[in-house]
């Protein structure tokens, strides 16, 4: 189906477009939880010209969110904990 988008589509555009938009991604993902992976998706959405319902959307995010919470947020706080405690035995 041409409207569909693999994983390695979405990588391979996400290693051309993430260096150039790291800052404002970080920013966002800091300031409003927003995630990255996600607006990197709807980048390449957008530049194919294609879009999600809003059912679509709510339920991708829904997911992410949940990963999130159960995996990524935990593994921040250890990265962030390790790199406080390597400054303070410096």
């Amino acid at each position: 189906m041409a409207d569909r988008i693999s994983a390695d589509e979405l990588w391979q555009f996400s290693l051309v477009l993430y260096p150039k938009v790291k800052p404002a991604c970080l920013r966002l993902q800091d300031e409003h939880g927003a995630n990255v992976n996600l607006l990197l998706l709807l980048c390449l959405l957008e530049q194919r010209q294609l879009s999600l319902t809003r059912a679509q959307l709510y339920q991708l995010s829904t997911m992410l969110q949940r990963f999130s919470v159960q995996f990524t947020q935990p593994l921040r706080a250890l990265r962030k904990q390790s790199n406080t405690a390597v400054l303070t035995t410096e």
